[in-house]
């Protein structure tokens, strides 16, 4: 069966894989924002 092949190491390293992308994401995000805040800010 294919439940044989996701142990709770897969799972646990795709958890890890998708988190450190979504705070990668997150970040960027933030970043982005702040520059346009800074842009909006200056005369």
């Amino acid at each position: 069966t294919s439940a044989c092949s996701i142990s709770p190491e897969n799972l646990t390293a795709k958890f890890k894989m998708d988190l450190s992308r979504e705070t990668k994401g997150t970040k960027t995000w933030n970043q982005n924002i702040l520059f346009k805040i800074l842009k909006l800010s200056k005369p």
